[in-house]
């Protein structure tokens, strides 16, 4: 994977979370998106702008797949498709890293 390190490290963040999600506190796709709005506010404005771009390709990605007439905000997408807080978080990881095999794999 090639990657720049600021995102690499907040792929790692939600990878941990997404992993041992009890941990952090982090009990469904709401939580998450909390840790990922206070994670973007602490950084420096050039890293928040590559945060940005990611984030919203990743909700690209999610409207794409769920095949949405509309652009939905990625939370709302996989809140009403996960069927539950645990569930909306196994989604979330199962989506998250399939965008981003997909983003960084090499050619």
């Amino acid at each position: 994977m090639v990657i720049k390190n600021d995102l690499e490290n907040f792929i790692k963040l939600i990878n941990a979370i997404t992993d041992r999600p009890g941990m952090y506190m982090v009990n469904n796709v709401e939580d998450l998106a909390l840790v990922i709005l206070g994670y973007k506010h602490a950084c420096i404005a050039s890293d928040r702008e590559l945060l940005d771009k990611l984030i919203e390709d990743f909700s690209k990605s999610l409207n794409e797949r769920f095949e949405t007439k509309e652009a939905i905000e990625w939370v709302r997408l996989i809140r009403y498709h996960g069927f539950g807080d645990g569930n909306t978080l196994s989604l979330f990881k199962l989506a998250f890293d399939e965008f981003i095999a997909l983003r960084y794999s090499e050619h």
